[in-house]
């Protein structure tokens, strides 16, 4: 996923256009600006390099090596740079100098865009909480259906009105604009879970993949090569959509009580923001795996063949033992730090 700079534009150009270095990848040795080179991270290490060509040479450098190259102190502005390019390599695909820094390091908002479906869903989710509050007995709802009909009910807006006094009470706002100022909160709250909405159709798209092997499975029956190979690609695939899973269900479930969520709205924030990021990351990965599966015809052909050795040797290269990738440990931890030794829904 490219920053705002297109390929197509030399680094020198990218440095007039850009900002200063608080928002922008601005460097000053001369490496960054003669060379159309560009940053990412190495295909089979997953380590941040530098990938550049020279002559009809292709070339990636990891930072270390790029750094005793070119005679780039650690601790000088553009060694310092490096590492902020490190960070930034964890939310988008590709870093060219110039570029803007991705706006999670900036204010921790999201630097990649939603759709408006997106939007509606979340924010009806989190009014029909308020309003099931506001009745004496919270829910979420997921059915789509459902959410559509509930929100379309005549008396919903009351329900909803009379859900945010109710919260505005036990957070003991003063009268007057209290209702306006939770309103405020929850409409802030529907924002950062539209992040989550548009990842959780994200990893549809990756689940389809998984769905796909399964079906080429039953294609495959009495493929003496072929099948084992779809067997272990099986094998291989399922630690990381439980891992995913896991972190959606972990999240909605920490958010199902909308009066802890606003009485710790900062930590809450914090965290679904960890995970918005942690599940982003984990997820750039497969996009290339997505495209090639998803005009999957199920049939044994030669060209599904090569779609299963593909993805078989994206999951050995990423996911080679089920323990090596725990997101939901990996938050666990940073849940611990953002809320203390208190527990976030207790």
């Amino acid at each position: 996923m490219p920053n705002d700079i297109s390929g197509g534009r030399n680094a020198q150009q990218a440095v007039t256009a850009a900002g200063d270095r608080a928002t922008h990848f601005i460097f000053t040795h001369k490496v960054f600006a003669s060379l159309d080179g560009y940053f990412g991270l190495s295909h089979e290490q997953r380590e941040p390099v530098f990938f550049v060509s020279f002559g009809e040479v292709n070339a990636a450098l990891p930072f270390t090596t790029l750094c005793r190259e070119f005679t780039i102190d650690p601790e000088s502005d553009d060694g310092k740079l490096l590492e902020v390019v490190s960070q930034g390599l964890r939310y988008v695909k590709e870093i060219r100098p110039g570029d803007s820094i991705p706006r999670e390091l900036l204010d921790g908002s999201a630097s990649w865009t939603v759709e408006e479906v997106h939007r509606r869903r979340s924010t009806q989710r989190i009014r029909i909480q308020v309003a099931s509050y506001g009745d004496g007995e919270e829910m979420l709802v997921f059915d789509l259906a459902e959410m559509a009909r509930l929100t379309g009910a005549a008396d919903f807006e009351a329900r909803y009105l009379n859900g945010c006094r109710k919260l505005a009470q036990k957070l003991g706002l003063k009268r007057g604009g209290d209702e306006k100022t939770v309103i405020r909160r929850i409409d802030a709250l529907a924002r950062e879970i539209t992040y989550i909405e548009a990842l959780r159709d994200r990893f549809n798209k990756i689940r389809s993949v998984q769905r796909g092997l399964t079906e080429l499975r039953r294609a495959y029956s009495r493929d003496p090569v072929i099948r084992p190979d779809i067997d272990r690609a099986l094998a291989l695939i399922r630690a990381p959509m439980d891992d995913f899973e896991g972190v959606f269900t972990n999240l909605y479930a920490q958010v199902s009580e909308i009066l802890l969520v606003l009485m710790a709205y900062g930590p809450y924030v914090a965290f679904i923001r960890d995970s918005r990021d942690e599940l982003h990351n984990g997820m750039m990965r497969w996009d290339g795996l997505v495209t090639e599966w998803e005009n999957l015809i199920v049939q044994a052909s030669q060209s599904n063949e090569t779609l299963v050795k593909s993805a078989y040797r994206f999951l050995a290269t990423n996911y080679p033992q089920a323990g090596d990738w725990t997101l939901v440990g990996k938050l666990e931890a940073q849940k611990e730090l953002r809320f203390g030794n208190a527990a976030l829904a207790s």
